[in-house]
């Protein structure tokens, strides 16, 4: 194999597993702000990961060295460690996505209970009072219709682009949260 492919393709892995390393640590730094069961499923599995990024790591080393018939059985060994890496990257990127997934909507229920509370409330108040609090239970009617929207897109995204819609949900439910805190203080 020429020297300049060999260079191509470990330029390609190191890159590949740079990205990877970011995302993983991404991840971690995201784990840490999750709900506590979330969090200590993620470290575990973030953690079980390691010796397969480590094997990656070895095998990129070796490749580097290695010239003639050695690099292309490095490079076999390399892409096994690559796959199995990326694989178990795949798989926990998916859990967790599906574990936030179950959250939202878990939480998103609770808000429908809260708000049909609001509404029972609405029918046993003044006139002056039931206005403002119907008012409120609109705003949380749209603000839960908007945290709905992005839970939908985000069950129809891969794994590799849900963490961007993620940002957006987190704070449509924040939006929501503080408008009930405020509607329940004042009902």
């Amino acid at each position: 194999m020429e020297t300049n492919e060999k260079e191509v393709y470990q330029k390609k892995m190191e890159a590949q597993l740079n990205e990877l390393n970011a995302k993983i640590n991404e991840l971690k730094a995201t784990g840490e702000k999750a709900v506590e069961k979330i969090r200590a499923e993620l470290n575990e599995k973030i953690e079980a990961l390691r010796p397969k990024q480590e094997t990656a790591q070895k095998k990129l080393k070796e490749l580097k060295k290695a010239s003639g018939e050695a690099w292309e059985d490095l490079k076999a060994g390399m892409e096994k460690a690559w796959e199995e890496l990326k694989g178990a990257w795949d798989l926990i990127m998916l859990k967790y996505k599906q574990d936030y997934q179950k959250m939202v909507e878990a939480k998103l229920a609770e808000f429908g209970i809260h708000i049909n509370e609001l509404r029972a409330k609405s029918e046993k108040i003044g006139m002056e009072l039931k206005d403002e609090l119907n008012k409120r239970i609109d705003d949380l009617l749209k603000k839960k219709e908007v945290a709905e929207k992005y839970l939908e897109e985000l069950k129809s995204v891969g794994t590799e682009v849900w963490k961007d819609i993620k940002p957006k949900i987190d704070a449509a439910v924040e939006a929501l949260e503080k408008a009930y805190q405020q509607a329940r203080s004042r009902f």
